[in-house]
């Protein structure tokens, strides 16, 4: 009897844009960035910092009593993680029938792989990877210097 191997891990990823978004997107290009990947992996890294800040605020103004500054931090390493965890998960999605999906289906073995790739060779040429790959990146780079602060404090 064959043995079959087991269908790997599948990740799906939803990324939407208008038409008028491309357009705007490969004006932007044009002005500061060598490419459109090359812009729409800044601005997703910029939404995903804004966020991640947004959180932090919001947090801090929650946990504003405590005095111990170190305590705080850890207060919102604490409550960060999980978001941070979803969104890593979810990357960038949007649902709306205004929008032009682009989806990606991929293991997680091909994303180790995609994501090695880049940390070696630099970005790859399309913009969906491009673009998912820099929000994984970033969000492990924050992930990392969150836990370093964390355990800095214990």
């Amino acid at each position: 009897m064959k043995k079959t191997m087991p269908k790997p891990p599948t990740v799906r990823k939803v990324i939407n844009f208008s038409d008028e978004i491309i357009d705007r997107i490969d004006n932007e290009a044009l002005n500061d960035y060598t490419s459109r990947p090359e812009f729409v992996a800044a601005a997703v890294r910029s939404l995903t910092d804004y966020l991640i800040n947004q959180w932090c605020l919001e947090y801090e103004i929650h946990s504003s009593e405590c005095e111990d500054k170190l305590k705080m931090d850890d207060f919102i390493y604490e409550l960060i993680r999980p978001r941070l965890a979803e969104m890593k998960a979810t990357t960038v999605q949007y649902d709306s029938e205004e929008y032009t999906p682009v989806t990606l289906i991929v293991t997680e073995k091909q994303l180790e792989k995609i994501n090695y790739f880049v940390r070696v060779n630099g970005p790859v040429k399309n913009m969906q990877d491009y673009c998912r790959i820099a929000t994984i990146r970033m969000l492990d780079e924050r992930i990392r210097l969150y836990k370093a602060r964390w355990s800095l404090t214990n």
